[in-house]
């Protein structure tokens, strides 16, 4: 099964679910820009990669059943330094219906992996670095990434930054308010 259709498939429904939703102006609900952390570590305790910090984190859950099935475990709790643009549970569920079981199908792994390595970008990009001005970033996936910034809102491709640099000790984690769809290629 060809990758792009599939991933071209979720792009336009997830298209028109976002055109039905309204926007109040406020890029920043009510108490959303809590920090989510694992909880404090003694210094003996074993360190916190990604994955540790995605497990740990109840907003992640399915992120971190999506991340299995794709089996990107090992990409982020490697050594290298990442950041994760980690979309919430409630931005999977923003996804049309049905979208997230199509993903989870074996048969669409490799799309699924794409998918989430469109999430993910080589070094550690804080807020800061990210709210500097528009940024382009190249993900794992290979396809570029553009960060944004509009008075104190940080975005990246069509997402608002809700909570910003979780450390982990191979890198850092944005969370995000929707799930990124990779631009079709032709």
């Amino acid at each position: 099964m060809p990758k792009l259709p599939l991933l071209s498939v979720i792009a336009i429904s997830f298209g028109l679910v976002a055109c039905g939703n309204q926007d109040d102006g406020s890029a920043f609900p009510e108490g959303s820009r809590e920090t989510p952390s694992a909880s404090a570590a003694p210094a003996e305790e074993a360190p916190q990669t990604i994955v540790d910090v995605v497990a740990a984190n109840d907003q992640f859950s399915t992120l971190e059943d999506l991340v299995a099935i794709a089996g990107l475990q090992d990409d982020l709790r490697g050594a290298s330094s990442v950041t994760l643009f980690a979309p919430s549970n409630a931005a999977f569920a923003a996804l049309p219906e049905g979208a997230l079981d199509v993903l989870r199908r074996p048969e669409n792994r490799e799309e699924l992996a794409a998918l989430l390595k469109y999430h993910v970008v080589s070094g550690q990009f804080d807020s800061e670095a990210l709210g500097s001005g528009g940024q382009t970033l190249t993900t794992l996936a290979g396809m570029p990434l553009q960060s944004g910034v509009t008075g104190e809102v940080v975005t990246i491709a069509d997402a608002v930054v809700i909570s910003p640099d979780i450390a982990a000790d191979n890198g850092i984690i944005h969370v995000i308010d929707a799930v990124l769809l990779p631009p079709v290629q032709e």
